[in-house]
């Protein structure tokens, strides 16, 4: 097999970098450990049923890389946030996402006097002021300064109580995402198979090593297959390379560091089945639990939960009886008797460890991480570049097509020092 470029991991992001190479004319192979490809984009789908997410949920923006591939007039459907039927749950009680009065302080009004407060204080002492501290210093409740902290780690993952205010107040990732969203109306894994057309691509293939030697990359397979090529892309998560899943000996230290230290958040992902179709879109921040969102049309809600609430919900989503009166609360809707409620637990998922990367405090250690080794092995994935943005799709898309380009150059020619 004469290839120029291997790469590992049939996500988004191998997909997009085997998709930009193979349209420039390189000869590539995917390599996926799964017996499926997406990655983190995983659809349910039964007969008769909506297709349900239980990995990435929607792609936000009008202007998604995923739209050079997906048709956003025929294959998705904006969910306008004026039309959605949206709240705050605080255990029984249910409050307006918008709530600002003597009973809670919605964390989007909180979010606002907070960026005030740092700009108030100033760039020294905001960066100094733990979120904890700053809360309290913003005059927030307890129930207001809980209901903050929780969904700042359900947008993003992190902790915010020793984050530093100057972060909270600055960081897009720590911010709700601004703009359009679409739902994909035939399943989101639309994209990576839209991706894959035509690319060979072959599952059920663990990777054990990759290494370089000259002007080579040498691959090699749990089953003991050996595969030769000009270069590779390694679109695996951070999490996964850090524990060592595949050997790596031309990584740098700091490289292996870096890796390390780019955690992904824990992440619950429950769909639960309805009696009867949602008539509207709606979306509910249960402070116990996460975000609920059902859309107009569909016979089931999704709930994903990310940080410290993720393993209550995993237990919360066992218990039929739990399920459905939350359900009944929050939603409105009435649970299937007849059909399974299903859970997806990235955290103890041993290709993915956690859903998608916290954002980077450091913007070193994503740069570091996204490096080639050696200039042959390019490093795609959305935590490579952790230090932009939120961690969705199109963060992936960018991070195939930027290792894409580092290594175009070097399979069109013969001959690289």
């Amino acid at each position: 097999m004469n290839l120029d470029v291997v790469i590992i991991g049939a996500g988004v992001a191998g997909l997009s970098a085997a998709r930009e190479l193979a349209d420039r004319g390189s000869r590539v192979l995917v390599l996926e450990a799964r017996e499926r490809i997406g990655g983190r984009v995983l659809t349910h789908r039964a007969a008769g049923c909506v297709p349900v997410e239980m990995g990435a949920q929607v792609l936000h923006g009008a202007d998604h890389p995923a739209f050079a591939w997906l048709d956003p007039t025929r294959e998705a459907r904006e969910v306008e946030g004026a039309s959605v039927r949206s709240a705050i749950q605080v255990r029984e009680t249910a409050y307006p996402l918008d709530v600002r009065d003597e009973r809670l302080c919605s964390p989007l009004v909180l979010g606002r006097r907070l960026r005030n407060l740092a700009r108030m204080l100033g760039p020294a002492f905001a960066d100094g002021l733990p979120g904890e501290s700053a809360l309290s210093m913003a005059r927030a409740d307890r129930a207001s300064a809980r209901a903050f902290t929780e969904f700042i780690e359900q947008v993003s993952g992190v902790e915010i109580e020793r984050v530093p205010l100057a972060r909270i107040a600055t960081d897009p990732a720590l911010q709700p995402p601004a703009g359009a969203k679409y739902v994909v109306t035939d399943g989101l894994d639309r994209l990576p198979h839209v991706l894959a057309a035509g690319l060979p691509v072959q599952t059920g293939a663990r990777v054990r090593s990759i290494a370089v030697a000259g002007e080579h990359c040498h691959t090699q397979l749990a089953d003991g297959t050996r595969i030769t090529s000009r270069a590779a892309v390694l679109a695996v998560p951070a999490p996964v390379v850090a524990a060592g899943t595949i050997d790596l000996p031309d990584l740098p230290r700091d490289q292996r560091e870096a890796a390390r230290q780019l955690r992904a958040a824990p992440a619950v992902v429950v769909a639960v089945p309805l009696r009867h179709p949602v008539t509207e879109d709606v979306f509910v921040f249960d402070t116990d639990l996460g975000f609920f969102t059902a859309h107009r049309g569909q016979r089931h809600v999704v709930v994903v939960s990310k940080g410290r609430s993720a393993t209550a919900t995993a237990r919360w989503a066992t218990s039929r009886t739990e399920v459905g009166r939350v359900i009944r609360r929050n939603i409105g809707g009435e649970l299937d008797p007849a059909a399974a409620v299903r859970c997806k637990d990235w955290s103890r998922d041993p290709l993915a460890l956690g859903a998608l990367s916290l954002p980077a405090a450091d913007g070193a250690l994503a740069e570091t991480w996204r490096q080639p080794v050696r200039g042959r092995i390019a490093i795609a994935g959305e935590a490579a570049f952790a230090d932009h943005g939120h961690p969705y799709l199109d963060r992936a898309m960018h991070s195939g097509l930027v290792a894409a380009a580092q290594l175009h150059s070097l399979i069109a020619t013969k001959d690289v020092a």
